[in-house]
């Protein structure tokens, strides 16, 4: 399997959509329910 890089970007761009800011943050809260390693290996 190929590595994917993820770019998280905090901004209100999208705020008139509802869960527009959820993108990378919703992966992280899937992951941590499926109890994956996903969000363990990003960095800050």
């Amino acid at each position: 399997m190929k590595d994917i890089k993820i770019v998280e970007v905090k901004s209100e761009i999208g705020a008139g959509t509802r869960g527009a800011s959820l993108g990378v943050e919703a992966m992280k809260i899937a992951s941590l329910d499926l109890k994956s390693d996903f969000s363990s290996n990003m960095r800050a």
